[in-house]
């Protein structure tokens, strides 16, 4: 297990705005019924049989998330603030490859899970330069 800190790196803060599933008027309902939790963070992990880089998934067990939300023409939007996780990986050998990562220049993404009593959907950032993340 592998525990690490995500934070926002200094860039148009509208570029990390996810569109949320609802409008403003179902907005304080939506957060009384939805769990929000990062679920998996993906990257480049290299594949020795393969010779390559290849896209890894990486389930987050556990995440304490800071969000922020913005209304925007009555469309409402989340954004990562910063994030403590702990990864679970497939193997000693990945979580081993991606401890020894330089993740000052490494690039990653990942996935929100909105849970609630009625859905379960997953949002994605898919622009890799929005977060960096740190070891700790």
């Amino acid at each position: 297990m592998v525990k690490c800190k995500i934070s926002i790196k200094n860039s148009d803060p509208k570029a990390r705005y996810l569109l949320l599933p609802h409008k403003k008027k179902d907005h304080d309902n939506f957060l009384k019924d939805t769990n929000i939790n990062l679920d998996l963070i993906t990257y480049n992990d290299f594949d020795y049989d393969l010779d390559e880089y290849i896209e890894k998934e990486v389930k987050i067990i556990k995440s304490q998330a800071k969000f922020k939300y913005n209304n925007i023409n009555d469309e409402m939007f989340i954004s990562l603030e910063n994030s403590i996780i702990e990864l679970e990986f497939e193997s000693e050998d990945q979580e081993e490859r991606f401890i020894d990562k330089d993740w000052e220049y490494e690039s990653f993404t990942f996935t929100l899970n909105l849970k609630s009593s009625n859905s379960n959907d997953f949002i994605n950032y898919t622009d890799s330069e929005l977060f960096y993340l740190e070891m700790i």
